[in-house]
Order: C-alpha cells, then sequence, then structure tokens
C-alpha cells in the first residue's frame, strides 16, 4: 500500500493543531537511526593511520619532536594525504623515507612508505604512496559547501589511539586556506593529517591545526585538497630524496611568497623553518606578515594584531592603536580569538575609548563560539556591571540563537524523512514544506 499523500487541508488542519511540544515530539519521531552511522565510522577508522618512525616504540619521543607524529588517511588503495609539516618534523628529526611506517590499531600490520608524489608547504598537505596496498579507503567530496548546520567528525592518532573529535554548527571562520569549525573540544597533537568526513563518511577536509584556548579545529578544504592532487596548487617531488622533498616545497613557498601569494607569505612569516627568505631576519618575516595582512589574509591580521598587542618581537614595539586596528580587520571577518581580544581592548581602553557595551558584544561572539575564556570573563567581570535591560537583552539573544540552531538542524533531519516517505510531498504547491515552515513559526513564537 502507499503512503497517503499530504494535502494542502490536511496540512492546515495539523499546522493548526500541534502545539510546541508536539513539535518537538514529531521531530523525534523521524529521528534518523544510529546503526548505518555507526557501520559508516567504523569503515572510515579503517582508512585513518598513524605515521610512525620505523621501530620506534609508541610515545617515543622523534628527536626534539612530539611522540605524536601525526595521521594520515587512504583515498586509493596506495594513495594516502597527511600534512606537509608533519613530514616536515619527521625530516627534522632524522628520519629519512625508509623509516617512515603507517601503523594502525589493532592491526599488526604496518605499512612502508615507498616514496612522496607531492607537496605543497603553502597548503600544508603531501600526497605519498605506499608500497602494496589497503582494502579501505575514504572518498573526497566534490564540494567545499557545507550545509548551515553540518555534523562532522575527525579522526586522527593520540597516542596510538585512533580517535574522534565531533563537530556540529556552522563554520565560525573561513579563509581561502581552511575553515575553522567549533566542536566539543580541538584537534589534539598527533590528529594533523587526519581527515574530516561529512555524514555520508565523505573527506570535506584534512585537519592542520588546532586552537589551545578554545574548542576549534582548523581543515584544509576540500577544494583545496583536489587541486593539490591535480597538480595546481603542489610541486611534484621526481622520486628525489624525501629531505630534498621537503626543502623543494618550502622553496616553493617562498617564490609564491615573492609573487603576492598571501597564504605562502603567511606560512613564511609564522615559521622559523624558512631559511632562504629569512635567516634569522624579524624585519623580513614582519614584512611578509604585513604584506599578507593588507591582501586581506585573516589569520595574518589576527597575528599582526597579536604582535603589536603584546610587544614581544625584538623588532615590534608594544603599539595597541596598530593592534586594534588589525584585530578589528579580522574580527568583523569573523576570527574569534580576535573578536575577543577586541572586546578586551573596548573594556580597558586600549587603543580605543572604553566602551562596555561594544565590549560585551565583541566579548559575547567569541564566547557564542567557544571561546572558554571570554565566557568566564564575561559571566565572573562583565555580566556583574550590567543593568537589568541589557542582561534581559543578552539572555533573550542567545536563546534566540541557541533555538534557532537547534531547530535548524532538526528541520534538515524531519525533511528528509517527510520527502522519502509522503509522495505528496513533491505537490505543488509542497505540503510538507509549508508543513515543517508552520511549525518552525509556531515553536519561535515569542523569541
Amino acid at each position: 500500500m502507499k503512503p497517503i499523500a499530504l494535502t494542502r487541508t490536511c496540512v492546515k488542519g495539523v499546522s493548526l493543531a500541534l502545539h510546541r511540544s508536539a513539535f518537538i515530539l514529531l521531530l523525534l519521531v523521524f529521528h534518523l537511526p544510529h546503526n548505518a552511522a555507526g557501520m559508516l565510522l567504523q569503515k572510515s577508522r579503517h582508512a585513518v593511520w598513524e605515521i610512525n618512525n620505523y621501530n620506534m616504540k609508541p610515545g617515543e619521543a622523534l628527536g626534539k619532536y612530539s611522540p605524536s607524529r601525526g595521521t594520515a588517511f587512504a583515498i586509493s588503495s596506495n594513495t594516502f594525504i597527511s600534512n606537509f609539516h608533519v613530514f616536515r618534523n619527521l625530516v627534522y628529526g632524522g628520519a629519512s623515507l625508509n623509516g617512515i611506517s603507517l601503523v594502525q590499531e589493532n592491526n599488526p600490520t604496518q605499512l612502508k612508505v615507498n616514496r612522496v608524489l607531492s607537496v605543497s608547504a603553502t597548503y600544508d598537505l603531501v600526497l605519498f604512496e605506499i608500497k602494496g596496498s589497503v582494502e579501505n579507503y575514504l572518498n573526497l567530496a566534490k564540494s567545499s559547501s557545507l550545509s548551515e548546520n553540518h555534523q562532522l567528525l575527525v579522526l586522527g592518532y593520540l597516542k596510538g589511539e585512533v580517535t574522534e573529535v565531533q563537530k556540529s554548527g556552522n563554520v565560525i571562520y573561513e579563509d581561502a586556506l581552511s575553515y575553522g569549525f567549533q566542536s566539543h573540544r580541538g584537534s589534539l597533537s598527533g590528529m594533523s593529517g587526519g581527515p574530516v568526513l561529512n555524514e555520508s563518511g565523505e573527506v570535506v577536509g584534512v585537519s592542520h591545526g588546532n586552537a589551545k584556548s578554545a574548542p576549534y579545529v582548523y581543515v584544509v578544504k576540500t577544494k583545496n585538497v583536489h587541486s593539490f592532487i591535480s597538480g595546481d596548487l603542489g610541486i611534484e617531488c621526481d622520486d628525489i630524496y624525501l629531505k630534498s622533498c621537503i626543502l623543494l616545497g618550502m622553496a616553493w613557498t617562498e617564490e609564491l611568497a615573492q609573487n603576492g601569494d598571501p597564504i605562502a607569505q603567511f606560512q613564511i612569516a609564522r615559521s622559523d623553518s624558512y631559511i632562504t627568505l629569512t635567516p634569522k631576519n624579524p624585519s623580513l618575516k614582519l614584512h611578509w606578515l604585513e604584506e599578507s595582512a593588507k591582501s586581506g589574509f585573516v589569520p595574518s591580521q589576527y597575528l599582526l594584531g597579536n604582535k603589536y598587542y603584546y610587544g614581544k618581537d625584538a623588532n615590534i614595539r608594544k603599539d595597541f592603536e596598530t593592534a586594534f586596528y588589525w584585530h578589528q580587520k579580522a574580527a568583523d571577518q569573523n576570527h574569534v580569538f580576535s573578536q575577543g581580544i577586541l572586546g578586551f581592548m573596548y573594556y580597558y581602553g586600549q587603543g580605543t575609548e572604553k566602551d562596555l557595551e561594544k565590549a560585551t558584544y565583541w566579548m559575547q561572539k567569541a564566547a557564542d563560539q567557544g571561546d572558554t575564556f571570554y565566557q568566564d570573563f564575561l559571566r565572573e567581570t562583565i555580566w556583574p556591571q550590567l543593568n537589568t535591560e541589557a542582561k534581559e537583552g543578552l539572555l533573550k539573544a542567545y536563546a534566540r540563537k541557541t533555538l534557532r540552531q537547534e531547530l535548524t538542524l532538526l528541520k534538515e533531519k524531519l525533511e528528509e524523512k517527510l520527502y522519502s516517505r509522503f509522495p505528496g510531498c513533491t505537490e505543488t504547491p509542497d505540503p510538507c514544506g509549508m508543513l515543517i515552515e508552520g511549525l518552525m513559526k509556531e515553536t519561535l513564537k515569542g523569541f
């Protein structure tokens, strides 16, 4: 028997009858099952490997570098992706190509790296080939675009065990290189190079960094990964020695910087690894950082603002006005740390006049994105100074934002079930869409 098609009359009657609590109940009825997701996760874990120095004991340090050496994942039976900085650190720690292997939790198999195919120091990516083959590998998503409220998962190795970092919500930060996501915790040392998966198990990015003070993960965009694999963003190694390949990648980044690439300029400015353009020359590193920031690259604007705020570099004196200028630029583009610092500067009148309202506004934006320092500062320092009206406004705004985020996420799941079960949803006008929108409006009344 075919499901009964929903009609406009039915939709109207149901919409009038449903209360807000019924809306939540309806969402629970159509909630997605978890069995498929669990199987998908298990399959994905089998495609993720820890990069290891051959015959090193778990947790053993490699030279002066961390015992957590990074993660790689298979994109074909014999081809893997990881971060450039993971391989660079291995080389600087004394590892050779023959000494690098891939290991996996609860798996006696040890894979040997055959050769590095291409590298990009600018986009922090490396493509390499193993000896032999594997059965499990991941598919790259065709697009970097994500739904407004997505469910993502980062997989990576931490102290010999594959670790999961769940993420949901909106992209909180984006630049030409990467996305920034809020998660229940940030990625940890050793997870660099791990895949970021969507609900379909497709790779939507490569984890390449984390933040220590807030639960964020920074992810190289999938479109950059595609361009890198096709040869547009990387440089081929042509079977040369690993160390030569790493140095070649860095030299190419220096060339890009000289040609005005803001990402390459940023990579050089923040690293001590580049010896051609910045041989112990802080002024030259500052030059590249300023060039990148002027081009509008947000990470450079944030980093430059920090350098002037703290004034710890030998060639940079503390300058609050300049720091305020660059943090304002980055904050306007949703850089969470610049938003928090900007609020801090408004509160103390650093580089600008004191303004409690603006301080609250910017700190709240950082706090809403998970920065625990500003959450605590708002609660313990700002909140007692606000009047009743301001407190009520903040509470209502937070409640509205939180409710809308949750409802949008649940709406997507409800749409998936309705449109797959009821043929009437394909009618014009769309009765299922009318039903869902009516339920959303009813639930949001008063907010």
